[in-house]
């Protein structure tokens, strides 16, 4: 009797594995060519090197260009020759920033 169940056992156990075997599917996987995984255009060049100038490190510079897509890569190369650089202040904002310090001095 034990060797009949255990005979079933093992057939039941056959067929659950070769249920999930052919339930689970196949696993498809195409290698990504090298050229388009790492094809870096001019513009994503010319980024870089203006971000570099900038002080940023190289590594962060070369994340943060890979990060863009091409259209937002080549609208920051027509547009970073314009850009402020972090910190600028234009005249107007240092005028206000006296103004309201000459105005604390007085009122306090």
């Amino acid at each position: 009797m034990i060797n009949l169940l255990s005979r079933w056992v093992e057939w039941l156990l056959v067929a659950l594995v070769l249920c999930m075997a052919l339930w689970s599917g196949r696993a498809l996987a195409d290698l990504i060519p090298a050229q388009a995984t790492q094809e870096v255009t001019a513009p994503r060049i010319e980024v870089i090197q203006q971000l570099e100038a900038y002080g940023i490190a190289p590594e962060h510079a070369r994340q943060r260009v890979d990060a863009m897509n091409d259209a937002e890569v080549a609208a920051l190369a027509d547009k970073l020759d314009a850009l402020p650089a972090a910190g600028a202040a234009s005249n107007e904002q240092v005028i206000i920033v006296v103004l309201l310090v000459v105005l604390l001095l007085i009122l306090l």
